[in-house]
């Protein structure tokens, strides 16, 4: 009978101890313990093999009147250890001892393989700590009923216990039994029943990898008071703007909803209202902005002054992406126009404000930056057919945006620049997908997008409500990311996954500043034509 069950780091640190009896458990430690020094004798004196990156099966280690202690190291340095009550080795023979080890090293092999395991750390899950109790022979006395599945991972077949002998003790003998057959099955069972394991385990895959995203891509655990801070949210009524706006308002916020439509605004304040439990506990202004006409922006600026006198935080967040050519009110391509010029002046008329106060501006910029974009200056501000599949003039904007937020940290600006991560949002809106798009792209939309909202259940971090993991980013950089000399837009460092990263685009300083002079000269030609 297995008395202990041990798994030892590289360090010697104790991942896993199991032990059969709680009475002698300090006593089974250190019997486990006073084995390393063996353990370690023995790999120096089997240097070719541990050279070759083979396990190690070193047999018996140490032999007391009470027990029988088994050494198995593996490539990566992990120490197994297996103690047998002294009663029971006479009955065990190498092979049966090697097989246990291999049992117990799949095993292993299956936790640490698991995405949210951190290297190193002890093994504290609750599926790891059943698989090894309940594959250890100590428990057949305490659960009859789980004896099978310890008999098959423990034991060779030749070397299974009869099952009526295991339980004999514990339950009674069923009137009839079969220890030395397996019942028939039909074929017309086994496959229909085949066809449904692997489609659970499909499923089950898909599900880990997605829960593996969630974990990889981040989130912001700071749940601390926002009260008494204002942030102006651009594009605030949908898609990210809008899951920003709830996530900062439940953390007593002041939100101006800057919206192009202000009966939508006031849609998205009762939706807000609705999905926070019947109250809001900070404030939404909802104050017009649209972002394709000057006129509209200088406005806004000009009501903003008046009636906010501290900001907090300017968040650049609308943009678009459209597939058919569309201008703004001075003429320019959308992409241009809204998602780079129109933010330009916004800034550009809050300037005294947003520097004196030393407010966070925050560029939702995207990583599509890295992919098929440049400045071209030839065709600034023009709609172009380029021959690609993506949206370069999309791509273009967004890289426009991550230059134009390296000029204002130049100028002394508190910019942060991020890429919310590919999100299902209706920011795709514009092109208008068929009902078979959704039919086909629904399962890699799952998958491998950014939602709106993710069941808290499934992370780790859960705060009281849910809170959009698409948003995150966003919500990162309005009230918590901090910029260095070493990791800040001059340098390429953008927010991705709620933490800094370097761009892989080589960002030129020429192109830099003439994109901020054109962009200047833009503004100042539409004035001069009105």
């Amino acid at each position: 009978m297995c008395a202990c069950v041990a798994i030892i780091g590289k360090d010697n640190a104790p991942l896993y101890i199991a032990t059969a009896n709680v009475d002698k458990e300090i006593a089974l430690q250190y019997q486990v313990h006073a084995s390393l020094d063996v353990i370690d004798e023995r790999c120096a004196t089997n240097q070719k093999a541990a050279a070759d990156g083979r396990e190690l099966y070193l047999g018996s280690l140490i032999s007391t009147e009470q027990y029988k202690i088994y050494g198995y190291v593996t490539n990566t340095k992990i120490k197994f250890l297996i103690v047998i009550d002294a009663s029971s080795t006479s009955s065990f023979r190498e092979n049966e001892v090697r097989a246990m080890f291999r049992n117990l090293h799949n095993l292993y092999t299956d936790a640490v393989c698991n995405p949210f395991y951190t290297p190193g750390e002890p093994l504290t899950s609750a599926s790891f700590d059943r698989a090894n109790i309940h594959n250890i022979h100590w428990v057949a006395a305490e659960n009859p009923y789980i004896v099978h599945q310890i008999v098959i991972l423990l034991f060779p077949l030749e070397r299974r216990p009869n099952n009526s002998e295991s339980r004999k003790s514990v339950i009674p003998t069923p009137t009839t039994t079969t220890t030395s057959s397996m019942p028939f099955v039909p074929s017309e069972v086994t496959l229909p029943l085949a066809g449904a394991g692997a489609a659970t385990g499909l499923f089950g895959s898909i599900v880990l990898l997605r829960l593996y995203k969630l974990r990889k891509w981040g989130w912001v655990k700071s749940n601390y008071s926002l009260e008494g801070k204002t942030f102006v949210i651009t594009g605030a009524n949908t898609g990210l703007g809008y899951e920003t706006t709830k996530a900062l308002v439940r953390r007593q916020a002041t939100i101006v909803m800057a919206c192009r439509n202000l009966n939508k605004a006031n849609e998205a304040i009762g939706k807000i209202r609705t999905e926070l439990g019947g109250t809001i506990p900070g404030a939404l202004i909802p104050m017009e902005l649209d972002l394709a006409s000057f006129r509209s922006i200088r406005n806004f600026t000009s009501e903003l002054k008046r009636t906010i006198p501290q900001l907090y935080c300017l968040v650049n967040n609308a943009g678009l992406a459209v597939r058919e050519p569309e201008f703004t009110a001075e003429k320019y391509e959308v992409h241009f126009g809204v998602n780079h010029l129109g933010q330009f002046l916004l800034v550009d008329l809050l300037k005294q404000q947003l520097l004196e106060q030393k407010t966070r501006v925050v560029v939702v910029s995207s990583r599509m930056h890295e992919i098929e974009a440049e400045i071209d200056f030839a065709h600034l501000g023009r709609w172009v057919e380029y021959n690609s599949r993506l949206n370069r003039l999309y791509n273009n904007s967004k890289l426009m945006n991550f230059y134009y937020a390296r000029e204002l940290y130049k100028r002394g600006f508190n910019v942060h620049v991020l890429c919310p991560g590919l999100c299902h949002t209706d920011f795709f809106r514009h092109y208008e997908p068929k009902w078979y798009h959704y039919l086909v792209f629904s399962p890699i939309v799952w998958l491998m997008l950014r939602s709106g909202e993710q069941v808290q259940q499934l992370l780790t971090y859960t705060p009281t409500p849910a809170e959009p993991d698409g948003a995150q980013n966003i919500i990162y950089a309005a009230t918590e990311s901090v910029t260095t000399p070493e990791q800040n837009p001059v340098t390429g460092y953008f927010i991705s996954n709620v933490k800094m990263r370097r761009s892989k685009f080589h960002f030129d300083e020429e192109t830099s500043v003439r994109l901020w002079d054109e962009s200047v000269r833009a503004i100042a030609e539409s004035e001069k034509n009105k």
